[in-house]
């Protein structure tokens, strides 16, 4: 979650959870942007298998059973969302004002089904007060990316904001961390002067990852443009004939037929783009356990 939009929040929960789902994981991914654009990433907005946020209008706003829907990768179940999904946030935002307890349908669904998970990943809408709302009450951990510009980083301290409201609701809600998304690589005086900013921001409330993901816009259009995750893509260039676009073309040109459209070639950042995934994913992990941890030791609980 951000408060403001485009800083990568779809792009890390798709391919956060590809990575998990891959290496096993029981994943659920929940896409509470109307924009729906989850279902790009992985590929199934134009199939059957998206119901514009159907499932999650009937679980919320219903009282009904939440579905996910299977079949989008292996480990990796989702619940879409759409048309149904800005229905959802006005009837939310009316509710809320008739009976605050509403607020906790989303986490009361979520509460039925988890056990089947290892882990739920909610891609949250930069708008849409009464759905982030939802989600913050129903999350153990928030993971912000940001972009190294004054707007985005005024998404996060507004997201501050947010998180204490709703903390005598959700006492548990904390942060994870922070995520620089994108960086170009070479501007590293702009991410130490951006680490700097987040440390006076948020002190010990949210460290920023040592993990970034890295400004690849090629990479990043190609792999939404395919429905496939960077991991999924780079696998796919790695056997990609450099010269294949060439060939086709001095084939057209020496023999005078029609070959057909020569393939386009995949970025050449696809691979760096997906290693960063992949630290993430594990920084993300490692983090995860070491704040169960320390939550585990600080309450008593039995781990």
């Amino acid at each position: 979650m951000n408060r403001k939009g485009g800083v990568g929040k779809t792009s890390i929960t798709a391919n956060v959870a590809g990575v998990l789902a891959g290496a096993g994981y029981r994943v659920l991914a929940i896409d509470l942007d109307a924009q729906g654009n989850l279902g790009d990433d992985l590929g199934y907005r134009a199939t059957d298998l998206n119901d514009e946020g159907a499932a999650l209008f009937e679980a919320v706003a219903m009282g009904k059973a939440l579905v996910p829907t299977k079949g989008i990768r292996e480990n990796l179940d989702v619940i879409p969302a759409g048309e149904r999904t800005s229905v959802l946030a006005d009837h939310l935002m009316v509710q809320s004002l008739r009976r605050p307890d509403q607020n906790e349908n989303l986490a009361l669904r979520l509460s039925e089904i988890a056990d089947n998970y290892d882990l739920i990943l909610l891609d949250c809408p930069p708008g849409d007060a009464a759905l982030q709302t939802q989600a913050l009450i129903a999350a153990r951990w928030i993971l912000t990316p940001t972009q190294p510009d004054a707007g985005s980083l005024k998404g996060l301290e507004q997201l501050t904001d947010r998180v204490v409201a709703t903390l005598p609701a959700n006492p548990t809600l904390s942060f994870m961390g922070v995520v620089l998304f994108p960086m170009l690589t070479s501007a590293k005086r702009v991410q130490a002067d951006v680490r700097a900013t987040l440390e006076t921001m948020m002190g010990k409330i949210a460290p920023t990852f040592t993990s970034t993901i890295r400004f690849a816009q090629a990479a990043g259009v190609d792999a939404r443009s395919r429905g496939q995750l960077v991991i999924e893509l780079a696998r796919d260039a790695e056997g990609q004939d450099r010269f294949a676009w060439t060939k086709a073309l001095r084939k057209q040109g020496d023999d005078g037929d029609e070959p057909g459209a020569p393939t386009r070639r995949l970025a050449d950042s696809v691979g760096s783009l997906a290693s960063d995934y992949l630290k993430l994913t594990e920084e993300i992990l490692l983090t995860l356990a070491e704040q169960e941890r320390r939550s585990t030791e600080a309450t008593g609980a039995p781990a």
